[in-house]
């Protein structure tokens, strides 16, 4: 359980900070005497500071990131795998809880042999608009002062979770860029990349099929001609 320890003033929160840059700076046994020689209250609180750090960064990253104990209870969730489990659970609920296919997954890696150390990689298509890429691995780490909750050296599982969808626009849109294709070229290159045929595309856009035909030939053209720059640029 995390405690958390707001100061009564501006001057504790002050000299409570100032602490906590010091320590960081120092080297690792020299931390660790300080903080044993803290108060309580400092302590609390300097735990408390870390936490919120190591919280607001794991929300900042792009990929959602899942950490779970061995026995598959959970210990963090960041904004983007909360994100992306309310859509494989298809719920607004603000705590969804863990999706089936997370579960299983991580059943599937500790039936592994311990000597596999490759992670577990998964995908699955939760909706025909969401296809999530899951990466499953063991991360060990020893305890120290903020992990007061596992006595001895553990491991934990690490999920990351991976929007396909929004890797594929992403790339969609920087190729855009870099071979100048117009809004209608990007649009029928990016149904291309999803695999819808020719006569698919043109039933999508409502267009005729010569149309589309065109298109993807200029789009072709544009590739091979950057493509023929940049071995010019090269040589």
């Amino acid at each position: 359980m995390t405690v958390r320890h707001s100061p009564n003033s501006s001057e504790s929160f002050s000299m409570a900070s100032a602490s906590f840059e010091q320590l960081v700076s120092s080297p690792a046994s020299e931390r660790d005497a300080a903080f044993k020689a803290m108060p309580l209250q400092s302590r609390l609180y300097e735990s408390a500071v870390t936490d919120l750090f190591w919280e607001t960064l794991m929300d900042l990253l792009p990929d959602g990131v899942v950490v779970m104990t061995r026995s598959l209870k959970l210990i963090q969730m960041n904004l983007k795998a909360k994100e992306l489990c309310q859509k494989m659970a298809g719920s607004k609920d603000s705590d969804p809880g863990l999706p089936s296919v997370l579960a299983e997954t991580c059943q599937r890696l500790t039936r592994q042999p311990l000597s596999e150390t490759r992670p577990l990689i998964v995908e699955c298509q939760a909706s025909p608009g969401l296809t999530v890429r899951i990466r499953a691995s063991w991360f060990s780490f020893k305890p120290n002062r903020n992990l007061a909750t596992f006595p001895n050296h553990r491991q934990i599982i690490l999920l990351l979770l991976k929007d396909c969808n929004e890797i594929l626009h992403e790339e969609l849109r920087l190729e855009q860029q870099k071979y100048d294709l117009t809004d209608r070229e990007a649009e029928i290159w990016a149904l291309l990349r999803q695999e819808h045929t020719y006569q698919e595309i043109a039933q999508i856009l409502q267009i005729s099929l010569n149309t589309v035909k065109t298109h993807v030939k200029n789009v072709y053209a544009k590739k091979r001609s950057f493509q023929g720059f940049e071995k010019v640029v090269v040589l």
